[in-house]
């Protein structure tokens, strides 16, 4: 009787335990999808032992008990660029504490693909920014529009909070710059300009930088020079060396590793079709001629990058439209030909790629033989592989594209 009641008496003594140390929270890996929780045990274990905590997200449980001592906690499958709050509660054995404090985070903008004015059915000129969500594999339409219908702009994005158009054509060539928050999808203007209305130019970007090279002007109507664009305080100036030959329609890609950027393809008076590959130094923003050659000479082709090793060479125009892909390893500057092929011969399809996370670029849209189309080439960057993708909204050509990465 009298060990029944001391054990009776003990349990009796025990209380649940008092609320937890201060609950910190920190972005996850990747941040737009998970938040990571960390706290100490609580000081007042109110006469028992600690064998879990209680965790709640936005005042509703997340886990009911973690069975563990651990104070951390990885909370996924969020959604990007919302507020969420959380608290943690100790458990002992005589039940669930009081809440410790509740601070809350906002989760990283999610990855995301842009196709921006171009070519609509029947030649029209548009205005419409679509947006895709690399999580869903779907495009929608964003909600907001450029303001001005335009095609044939050359786009390029910052170090993940926007993307930059530069010229591109109306009734008359642009020489302005427009820009796309990634955190709003809200567009604008930046006060520079670029020093002459000019549209059909290849872009590339470093983390800093983006350039602008090529491309056509009135006159002279193919040109070899370019501008750069610094993204600390968006001005434009004008590149001191120029590509190895005017010339419009031409291509870019980017490995920022590196720190490079390579324009190549496109096509001058004639017109004679481009071959050659012409390598952007970001340190010094000088052009050089590099050393290799695309397999065939090609105008209006779609330039991607891939993780930071290649590039890629897609579609175009020899003559008359081709399916072809062609691949170069950064290491190399050595160019060869993929055995994966467009969905049709195909030009002027808009490039937007997430390089890092998710392993494919998409080209969107583009010229076949007859009006625009909706559909999304895949390449698969770890088997060099292609598939049809999600479809544009509408037939889109001579596209604006870039892409946000993921925060």
């Amino acid at each position: 009787m009298s060990m029944f009641l001391s054990a009776v008496a003990g349990q009796g003594g025990v209380k649940v335990p008092g609320a937890p140390g201060t609950l910190s929270l920190a972005a996850g890996t990747p941040s737009y999808s998970a938040i990571n929780l960390s706290w100490s045990a609580p000081s007042d274990t109110g006469g028992g032992t600690i064998s879990g905590y209680r965790i709640k997200k936005d005042g509703s449980v997340l886990v009911a008990d973690t069975s563990s001592t651990g104070t951390t906690y990885t909370a996924t499958g969020l959604t990007g660029s919302t507020s969420y709050n959380f608290n943690v509660a100790a458990i002992n054995e005589k039940g669930t504490g009081a809440d410790g404090n509740t601070p809350s985070l906002t989760t990283g903008l999610s990855p995301a693909g842009y196709s921006c004015g171009g070519y609509g059915p029947s030649f029209s000129t548009v205005d419409t920014v679509y947006k895709y969500s690399f999580s869903g594999d779907s495009w929608s339409t964003s909600g907001s529009t450029l303001n001005e219908a335009v095609r044939g702009g050359m786009g390029a994005q910052n170090d993940g909070t926007a993307g930059y158009m530069f010229g591109g054509y109306t009734s008359a060539r642009r020489n302005t710059v427009k820009k796309l928050l990634f955190s709003s999808d809200a567009t604008s203007v930046i006060t520079a300009t670029m020093a002459q209305g000019r549209l059909y130019g290849g872009s590339v970007s470093s983390a800093t930088k983006a350039y602008q090279v090529g491309g056509n002007q009135s006159s002279p109507q193919f040109n070899s020079d370019g501008q750069v664009l610094l993204f600390s305080n968006e001005t434009i100036s004008t590149l001191s060396s120029m590509l190895s030959n005017a010339c419009q329609s031409n291509a870019g890609i980017s490995s920022i590793a590196d720190g490079y950027g390579w324009s190549f393809g496109g096509y001058y008076s004639g017109p004679t079709y481009v071959s050659k590959t012409d390598k952007v130094q970001f340190s010094n923003d000088t052009i050089s001629l590099d050393t290799g050659d695309i397999p065939s000479a090609v105008t209006s082709p779609t330039g991607m990058s891939n993780d930071g090793t290649a590039g890629y060479c897609l579609g175009g125009n020899d003559g008359s439209r081709v399916n072809t892909v062609f691949k170069m390893p950064f290491s190399s500057s050595t160019w060869s030909t993929l055995g994966a092929t467009l969905s049709v011969d195909l030009d002027s399809g808009g490039p937007t790629s997430i390089n890092l996370k998710d392993n494919f670029g998409l080209m969107c849209g583009g010229l076949p033989s007859s009006g625009s189309i909706s559909t999304t080439n895949k390449l698969t960057f770890s088997s060099d592989s292609r598939s049809t993708g999600a479809a544009l909204p509408a037939d889109r050509a001579v596209t604006y594209a870039f892409q946000n990465q993921g925060l």
